[in-house]
């Protein structure tokens, strides 16, 4: 990273990151936890999810996504700040997970929201834990190092056909209640799946550079060459009724530059995934 100040203030987490792409670090006291799960239900009710996987980011309401952000901030804050310096919050949400054979969430990377030489790190936090029942979060450690770093919804999946032969070189990590995993945002990965018989409840918070741009990409497929095109947005987009995933942005700044789509990976490409 050649131009982001972030910084993690352990040696050892941040050697962690370098290498694997992912640390794990006590987060959460009970009583925060239990102070969460009240706020989620003070907005949600179990059979008003849909789909198996749902987030704060899929709602259309953005004074929802807008309060539960800085509720989520108010209590993740002090914790972060003890870890991390110098990062800016782009979104803080819910991200539910019902239970059932269909609940693994398949092998991806999750959307891109700065630019390639800016630190961009997730931190996932399974309020109950998760263990072989509720679903365990699956790294593919140093992929942060290899894989093309821009992706989007409106970006086809370049691992649908090589998933399944690169679970086996795949560490699934064990988180206890109040535990947080920090990963950097461009780590494949997938959870397993839930078969608690009740719902998953995790918080996810994105966090990027204090002074990086906020840029997500899009593939236009409406352009004569289709290209993947960059958007710079103002801070609040992932809160604002502008926030879409699917679309050209709208009131945001088309950047000068382009890219082709990354071409999928194919079978023959395994071995430059798993480790040596």
């Amino acid at each position: 990273m050649n131009n982001g100040n972030l910084k993690i203030f352990s040696s050892s987490q941040q050697n962690a990151l370098n290498s694997q792409g992912f640390f794990k670090t006590p987060f959460f006291g009970k009583e925060e936890i239990k102070e969460l799960e009240k706020l989620f239900y003070s907005y949600f009710q179990e059979e008003d999810i849909a789909f198996f996987f749902d987030s704060l980011t899929g709602s259309r309401n953005a004074d929802i996504r807008r309060e539960i952000h800085h509720h989520i901030l108010d209590i993740c804050n002090p914790h972060l700040e003890k870890i991390i310096a110098n990062f800016f919050p782009v979104i803080a949400m819910f991200y539910t997970k019902k239970s059932g054979n269909n609940s693994e969430l398949g092998m991806h990377i999750d959307p891109s929201m700065t630019l390639a030489d800016f630190h961009h790190l997730g931190i996932w936090i399974p309020l109950s834990g998760a263990d072989e029942v509720t679903g365990k979060i699956c790294f593919l450690s140093g992929t942060q190092k290899t894989i093309p770093p821009y992706h989007a919804l409106s970006i086809n999946n370049p691992f649908k056909i090589v998933s399944e032969e690169l679970k086996p070189s795949m560490e699934c990590v064990e988180v206890n209640p109040g535990e947080a995993v920090v990963f950097d945002n461009n780590l494949l990965h997938y959870t397993q799946r839930n078969l608690s018989g009740k719902l998953r409840i995790a918080i996810i918070v994105k966090i990027i550079d204090a002074n990086a741009p906020l840029v997500s990409p899009f593939y236009n497929k409406n352009l004569k060459v289709p290209a993947i095109e960059f958007y710079q947005h103002q801070p609040d987009y992932y809160l604002s009724d502008s926030f879409q995933q699917l679309a050209i942005p709208a009131n945001s700044i088309k950047l000068d530059f382009t890219i082709p789509e990354p071409m999928a990976f194919e079978k023959q490409d395994i071995n430059k995934f798993r480790k040596t």
